[in-house]
């Protein structure tokens, strides 16, 4: 059910932060050792890589070979997500997220064809440890660094 949830927020996220128009040949997705199944009237693949057990260990949606929407990767030990990735043209374009295994935020970022661009902050216990921002690939902005205990600037 979270990953349902997870993946339905992704897919918004990506949705509203994707840009029309063609985008470059993005990374090939290697379809080995996934299960595939087409999403009905589109030409996307929905694939799911599982461990011998049946557990989930990634999904996401591929067209003509190439990532596309969101891909979630899922701790092997609980299940928990471990990255929420969007792509466009198998391009990072969207929201990027890294948890640690109890399910707390430890990066995000923002990127468009492959560059950060937008909000990247690094994360402890839910509070920002590092932020920074970035505009094509180069930070554009004010870096702030925060006191790991205090919080503090």
């Amino acid at each position: 059910m979270k990953r349902n949830v997870l993946l339905s927020i992704g897919v918004s996220l990506l949705v509203m932060t994707c840009q029309s128009g063609p985008a470059p040949v993005g990374i090939q997705v290697n379809s080995e050792g996934f299960e595939s199944e087409t999403v009905k009237g589109t030409a996307v693949d929905r694939l799911v890589r599982k461990d011998a057990v049946g557990s989930v260990l990634q999904e996401g949606f591929a067209q003509n070979g190439v990532k596309e929407g969101t891909w979630v990767t899922y701790h092997s030990t609980n299940g928990v997500p471990k990255t929420l990735e969007s792509f466009a043209g198998g391009m990072y374009n969207g929201i990027y997220l890294e948890f640690n295994d109890r399910g707390h935020i430890e990066l995000g970022a923002n990127y468009k064809n492959n560059q950060l661009d937008g909000m990247w902050a690094t994360y402890k216990f839910g509070r920002p440890t590092e932020t920074r921002e970035y505009k094509n690939g180069v930070m554009d902005g004010v870096h702030r660094k925060y006191n790991d205990r205090t919080g503090k600037l």
